[in-house]
């Protein structure tokens, strides 16, 4: 087990001589101590000892970073395999949630160029995905981090989660910017979907600031 010294250590400063990032999910691998990699994994394998916090970020720093252990800890935390409300209930808090949503894009961005076949990598994290834009219905979260995806990258199976994202979170006024962007989206690939839903609402284009 990790000393909180150590703890501090491998999952928030910047590794000597690295001055290309602040940043430790945007580090390079090759920047990245082996030594300092194992002892992040071994937070995760010891998970009873640490601090629910400390083992989301070990787990969120280790999917940027294209690890499988850190990928599928939040995936099983995320669909309900891990039996820790404590853990669970900090997925309500929007930093962390967002920082859950980034590590799961993160290692997306670094396996994608490597041999993992393209569909497998899109099976795996539909379900994921599927549950952060669930949570995000819920608790008035942003999703737009995925849209590039859709748009560049032609993860195509995510259009119906923001098309059912929208439906849920229209009526809601704190939510303007939230619509803005997923109407916004939507314009550019399903429009009639997006103007039939807003004219339901008896709403226009201009109530949400898009103008085409």
């Amino acid at each position: 087990m990790l000393k909180p010294e150590e703890i501090y250590d491998v999952l928030y400063r910047i590794p000597k001589g690295v001055d290309s990032t602040i940043v430790l999910e945007d580090l390079d691998l090759k920047d990245i101590p082996k030594d300092r990699i194992n002892k992040i994994i071994s937070i995760i394998y010891d998970h009873d000892y640490y601090d629910d916090f400390d083992l989301i970020k070990a787990a969120s720093l280790l999917s940027n970073w294209g690890f499988d252990e850190g990928f599928y800890f939040l995936s099983s935390l995320l669909l309900g395999e891990k039996e820790n409300k404590l853990l669970y209930e900090l997925l309500i808090d929007e930093e962390v949630y967002k920082m859950i949503f980034y590590a799961i894009i993160g290692y997306w961005g670094s396996v994608s160029d490597s041999n993992i076949d393209g569909s497998h990598l899109k099976d795996i994290m539909f379900p994921v995905v599927s549950k952060l834009i669930e949570l995000a219905s819920i608790n008035g979260f942003n999703i737009s981090y995925i849209y590039f995806m859709i748009l560049d990258y032609d993860f195509v199976e995510f259009v119906p989660l923001v098309k059912k994202y929208l439906s849920n979170i229209i009526d809601d006024s704190s939510q303007y910017w939230n619509i803005h962007d997923s109407i916004k989206l939507l314009m550019k690939i399903e429009p009639g979907f997006a103007i039939d839903l807003i004219h339901k609402k008896n709403k226009e284009l201009s109530d949400f600031g898009i103008e085409i």
